[in-house]
């Protein structure tokens, strides 16, 4: 069989992510109000997301504004990960594995409706 596409997906499609409260609890330990966190990182989430930045900014932005050491600044991030990358949404990977397109659509297509 040959590949003739390559379907990269971050957001709930092909994988699950409900929130895990991780901004929140964080916001809670160091003494933040609802939102602030974001707030203060928005644009080196936006940036990091972009690529217009690297992983290695984001962490210094995080330490600079957060004011979290190292230790404290991987088990954010760890966490962050953990809710970003979600889990796998066997389902809409099953999808994508029908030999026949349009039925890969459709299958692909009742994933994304809402109820």
């Amino acid at each position: 069989m040959t590949i003739r596409a390559v379907v990269f997906d971050i957001g709930g499609v092909l994988e699950i992510t409900p929130d895990l409260g991780v901004t929140r609890l964080w916001e809670t330990r160091l003494g933040l109000s609802a939102g602030e966190l974001d707030e203060r990182m928005h644009d080196a989430w936006v940036g990091g997301g972009i690529g217009t930045i690297t992983e290695d900014d984001v962490h210094h932005a995080i330490t600079d504004r957060l004011g979290l050491d190292e230790r404290h600044r991987a088990a954010f991030m760890a966490g962050i990960w953990r809710e970003y990358l979600g889990t796998a949404n066997n389902a809409g990977i099953h999808a994508i594995h029908y030999q026949d397109n349009a039925q890969a659509i459709e299958e692909i297509e009742k994933l994304l409706t809402i109820p």
